[in-house]
């Protein structure tokens, strides 16, 4: 009886053991894994995450871009040369810059004004913040028309820099870095390494690199003048540059003080001598002004003698707390 049993115990065991439980460790884990269609293989996935990365990269650097600040271009004409994300956003940022060949550009200078390249020329816009404005012209020609405090808007060149003083002007830059500034309105400065001329409306200056800004004078004034002028600021020998004083100082009208008063400081103490003299000959000085005062280039009789001027519409410098100091001693 109990073998009976045990025979038929073992063939009930055969009879369901392909029906018994088997782990399928392998079958599940395949299962768990991602379904990734056979065609990708492994360099693929990680050619799909390195485009995941580089995208999101691209769009981060996207909105940084349009965060940094700077100055929108309000128009182009003709062949203009601007990176990939000037000419999408319709913006010059911060250390980019911009060329133009037979073409023009007009730049909207933040909310005081505006400024137009012309062709052939190089810029830089160096900063774009509230409290500055700063482009250098490497070559080329520039038109800015600006109303702002005195400072905030200024143009650096190979020679010097034009400090806007509320106003609008022509800068040209030639390739050697030599440059002439024409203003059409209101006041600008040109500077180098302490050295300040004074320009008004109607007026220019010109300007060499190495030596800086030279001496400013009106555009009506006699072209004898100008040339002496010239050979004045930038004749590389001493006496080339008395001769060409002596030439200047007779020619100078009453209006050409502004030029005179400019070259009080520039030369030697002869040649101040002369200035001087030519000066009280054309203007009486102003009470309280002395000859030897401004022999001596004491500041007061400098600044006294410029208040006497009459140089037109100038007392708005006070509003903004600024008046022009005098001019330096010239480098030599």
């Amino acid at each position: 009886m109990s073998d009976w049993h045990d025979d038929e115990l073992e063939r009930m065991q055969q009879a369901l053991r392909p029906l018994r439980y088997e782990p399928r460790r392998a079958e599940l884990e395949a299962r768990l894994e991602p379904r990734v269609p056979a065609c990708v293989t492994p360099w693929r996935r990680y050619a799909i995450a390195a485009g995941v990365l580089l995208t999101v990269a691209a769009a981060t650097a996207a909105y940084l871009y349009q965060q940094s600040p700077g100055w929108a271009i309000a128009s182009t004409d003709g062949e203009v040369r601007l990176n990939w994300g000037s000419r999408l956003t319709r913006v010059l940022r911060t250390g980019e810059q911009l060329e133009t060949a037979s073409g023009q550009v007009q730049l909207r200078v933040g909310n005081i004004g505006d400024l137009t390249i012309g062709k052939n020329s190089l810029i830089r816009l160096m900063s774009a913040s509230p409290n500055q404005q700063l482009v250098s012209l490497e070559h080329g020609e520039i038109r800015a028309s600006i109303l702002a405090p005195p400072r905030l808007f200024q143009v650096v060149t190979p020679s010097a820099k034009a400090v806007d003083l509320g106003c609008a002007y022509t800068l040209k830059v030639d390739h050697d870095g030599n440059g002439h500034l024409e203003v059409t309105m209101g006041w600008v400065s040109f500077e180098d390494r302490g050295r300040q001329s004074f320009i008004p409306v109607g007026a220019a200056c010109r300007t060499r690199k190495g030596l800086g800004p030279g001496t400013p004078y009106y555009l009506d004034a006699g072209p004898g003048l100008i040339r002496a002028l010239e050979q004045v600021d930038f004749a590389a020998q001493p006496a080339e540059r008395l001769a060409a004083r002596k030439t200047l100082l007779p020619l100078a009208r009453r209006r050409d003080i502004l030029t005179l008063w400019h070259l009080l400081t520039r030369g030697t103490e002869e040649e101040r001598a002369m200035t001087v003299d030519r000066l009280i000959v054309l203007a009486p000085l102003p009470p309280g002004v002395t000859r030897d005062a401004l022999l001596k280039l004491e500041p007061a009789a400098l600044q006294q003698l410029w208040d006497g001027m009459n140089l037109g519409p100038g007392a708005w410098w006070k509003l903004w707390g600024f008046t022009p100091p005098p001019a330096p001693v010239v480098r030599r």
